[in-house]
């Protein structure tokens, strides 16, 4: 999970908030600001990334800027390396909100937060929230007894009207019981009540809300910015307790289904409900959720290792091919014309691509079958010759794709990887001409303009999910609709 804050300068840094106990991060950090005024920090916690390090990462924009710039970036490995960020970010705040040196309001931003703009109208947290966000980040690092403290210092009206309070204490004393001391009864009961509180908030507000309400009910954290995802590991909770007597299983099943509504529903919710499902005797539903979910469930050998199940998943796997069959029977496959390039259109391409020959620009004189049509049920696919206009355009788009990640100050092995592939496949994405793909996403397929023999005028499929990666798919552009055309009538084309 990944915690952002906001933070508006709002007076002069003194030389006295320069202190020596701070680490040289710390102190870049103001060395950068200087005298700034009208200045806006975004600070981006991540205490477990997807590396297994932890991340700092500090932004600054000025008044006027477009977008922020990195100032700051700590990325630290080992055991202690959460500890270490969430300290560090503490000395952060400390100073911020300090009597004496504070100099910075912290925002709450009711939008995605990727842009200075967007923060325009966010307004100043209170002191509650505040306290909220020191809970949470006590949580994250089973620091619960401060964690508890902290919730403490909510002013009793707010917390009860909160529903991200509830939702961090709800979190707090279910991980605190996990600990299994003579406590940990007493904590799983409030864990119930903070949990059911949660659902109490949540079903107040009125259908139309509850989206909008992801932007302006409180919350810090990433996994907790709708109300939805908070509802929804409420309702985890609540079941998770109900399925320890079968005699609840009924009432569990019913608050997996309300976590489900939400679209926000994990693969643990849907574990707790096969479990509610087995022990309600209503295998087959509960065998139909594990098909699809058993690659994110912990393994559940009660299912996978009963009769029942195999022939269930046999009866399946007949089901499928038979509705396979017929859907792959019922596929239709059309062309259309398309538009003629001009003189001028072309000479303006060949100047982007010098190596352009003339097959390619013979081929955009010619409208008849430009476009291939592929009806898949209810699914129109259509792949497009391009204009040249639109392959310079295609071009450009791939290229922005490809260099994404080149001032990542938070990855930059990105880079160093990406040119890495690059080299090694000896693709030069200059030489890649964009000539048939969709409105609906920048990926294509390209002719290669350099290269020896078998490389030079094949085609290749790009795809901006694995910028640096060109497949080749056919040896000649005469061949690339065929190519498509057999893919769709296996079933296993990869659409534009």
């Amino acid at each position: 999970m990944t915690y952002t804050s906001y933070w508006r300068i709002q007076n002069q840094i003194s030389a006295t908030s320069r202190q020596d106990s701070f680490e040289d991060w710390m102190k870049t950090l103001f060395k950068s600001l200087g005298q700034e005024k009208d200045t806006l920090l975004k600070l981006q916690l991540t205490p477990f990334g997807w590396d297994d390090a932890a991340y700092l990462v500090i932004q600054k924009a000025a008044h006027g800027d477009n977008r922020f710039q990195t100032v700051i970036e700590q990325r630290i490995l080992g055991d202690d390396g959460a500890h270490q960020v969430i300290r560090n970010y503490r000395q952060l705040l400390d100073q911020f909100m300090s009597a004496e040196t504070g100099f910075a309001t912290p925002l709450f931003c009711q939008s995605m937060g990727l842009f200075p703009e967007d923060l325009a109208d966010s307004r100043a947290k209170t002191v509650d929230e505040y306290y909220l966000d020191q809970a949470q980040l006590c949580v994250e690092i089973e620091e619960f007894e401060l964690a508890e403290t902290w919730l403490q210092r909510v002013a009793q009206p707010v917390f009860d009207e909160s529903l991200f309070a509830h939702t961090v204490a709800r979190r707090l004393y279910s991980n605190w019981s996990l600990m299994n001391d003579e406590h940990s009864q007493a904590r799983v009961k409030l864990a119930m009540n903070h949990a059911e509180k949660v659902i109490g908030l949540y079903e107040q507000l009125a259908t139309h809300d509850r989206y909008a309400a992801g932007r302006t009910v409180y919350h810090f954290g990433s996994e907790y910015k709708q109300v939805g995802a908070q509802l929804s590991f409420a309702c985890v909770t609540v079941a998770e307790q109900l399925l320890s007597t079968s005699k609840h299983a009924e009432l569990a099943l019913k608050y997996c289904e309300l976590g489900e509504s939400t679209n926000y529903g994990c693969a643990e919710l849907q574990q707790l409900k096969i479990k509610a499902l087995l022990k309600l005797d209503r295998a087959p539903e509960a065998w139909k959720i594990f098909t699809v979910w058993q690659h994110s469930l912990d393994g559940m050998p009660e299912i996978t290792n009963s009769l029942g199940y195999q022939q269930f998943v046999a009866t399946q796997n007949t089901a499928d091919a038979q509705a396979q069959k017929a859907r792959l029977a019922a596929i239709r496959i059309t062309y259309a014309d398309g538009q003629i390039a001009t003189k001028d259109e072309i000479d303006a391409l060949r100047l982007c691509f010098p190596a352009l020959g003339e097959r390619w620009p013979t081929k955009l004189l010619d409208a008849r079958q430009a476009i291939l049509q592929v009806e898949d049920g209810d699914i129109l696919t259509i792949y497009k010759r391009f204009t040249p206009q639109e392959s310079l355009h295609a071009h450009c788009e791939m290229l922005n794709w490809i260099h994404l990640h080149d001032n990542n100050p938070v990855w930059p092995e990105f880079a160093t990887e990406r040119d890495a592939y690059l080299k090694k496949s000896g693709i030069d994405p200059q030489q890649m001409l964009p000539i048939i793909g969709s409105e609906a996403t920048p990926d294509c397929y390209l002719l290669r303009l350099d290269g020896g023999a078998g490389e030079c005028g094949a085609i290749y499929q790009w795809s901006h999910d694995e910028s640096a990666n060109f497949e080749k798919i056919v040896d000649d552009m005469d061949d690339i609709f065929a190519y498509l055309a057999d893919c769709a009538r296996l079933g296993n084309g990869d659409y534009c």
